[in-house]
């Protein structure tokens, strides 16, 4: 089952789930094609009169960086999309009782990908710190 949140003519959301149960209040079914075209949000959607969806347009692809300020707050993005504060915490405590421990080893190693990319982007646009 293919699921959107629609508001004001934007899709805001959407969850895919392999349960069928009623479509919960503010959700729209939809199918799995017009699901796998939706690629950034919020999207804007055109309705018909009966609600069925007749066009998807992605929200616009992101701006490039324009200073090394962006791109550090893009690392910061990238990291919280994984772990949230907390779960960064517990991370962190585990590596310091453990540093074996395979979370925080799988954590360590997230965070190298997301400071290596943020490097990399730097490098790709031409600035130095």
């Amino acid at each position: 089952m293919y699921l959107v949140r629609i508001g004001n003519n934007k899709i805001t959301g959407k969850q895919c789930t392999s349960n069928s149960f009623e479509v919960p209040e503010g959700m729209k079914e939809i199918t799995r094609e017009q699901f796998d075209s939706i690629i950034r949000l919020p999207a804007d959607v055109t309705l018909s009169p009966k609600g069925d969806i007749l066009s998807i347009t992605n929200a616009p692809e992101p701006p490039e960086y324009e200073s090394i300020e962006e791109i550090n707050e893009a690392v910061v993005k990238k990291i919280k999309l994984h772990y949230d504060s907390n779960e960064e915490a517990k991370m962190l405590r585990l590596g310091i009782l453990d540093s074996e421990n395979e979370d925080f080893i799988a954590y360590n190693n997230y965070i190298e990908e997301c400071r290596t990319w943020g490097q990399n982007k730097k490098i790709e646009l031409g600035f130095s710190e």
